[in-house]
């Protein structure tokens, strides 16, 4: 169940900067599983990150990168829930402060060699010139967002296969009491 953050600034710069995928599955998932699911989340985010125990589930990070992705594992009664919440935030500012940068110093040399003397000449080149260059941020934006969203889905797609292979029904829960009458 996907949670893009859309809204008047993901239409303009091309995608979200937040995403949460959101997955309950039946069965809760033995202790000694957990470090074959930190090996899946890492293989198929194809990054080491940082993980630590929490509330009897496992919560795992990406660390150094600048779109963050979280996972976190934990029980909820008798399913296993999982979360991945990825942020670009950070990525965000540096797709489109180098493309605009670019762009300005491009608007410099034109100006130079073009020495415009009227104010249209130069809100045309200043205009057209910061236009490119935040169309070229926002298609590498749109692109970028797209192989995101699509890592994430494969975390989640590989998470939750290995947790429905290794969850335990409930009734077969050695924590969970006898309900017999």
């Amino acid at each position: 169940d996907w949670d893009e953050k859309s809204g008047l600034a993901a239409a303009i710069f091309g995608g979200p900067d937040k995403y949460h995928l959101d997955c309950e599955l039946p069965g809760t998932l033995p202790a000694e599983e957990m470090g074959r699911i930190l090996e899946e989340i890492r293989r198929a985010a194809e990054h080491q990150g940082e993980a630590a125990e929490v509330l009897g589930g496992v919560e795992w990070k990406t660390v150094g990168e600048l779109s963050a992705i979280n996972v976190n594992i934990s029980p909820r009664g008798d399913s296993t829930s999982i979360q991945i919440v990825g942020n670009r935030g950070p990525a965000g500012g540096v797709t489109f402060i180098f493309p605009m940068m670019g762009a300005g110093v491009l608007v410099g040399i034109l100006g130079a060699i073009f020495e415009p003397t009227s104010a249209a000449g130069i809100v045309s080149l200043v205009t057209g010139t910061l236009g490119a260059g935040f169309l070229t941020a926002r298609t590498i934006w749109t692109a970028s967002s797209k192989r995101f969203r699509e890592r994430l889905t494969r975390i989640m797609d590989r998470v939750s296969v290995s947790v429905e292979r290794t969850a335990l029904p409930p009734d077969l829960d050695p924590e969970t009491p006898d309900q017999d009458p």
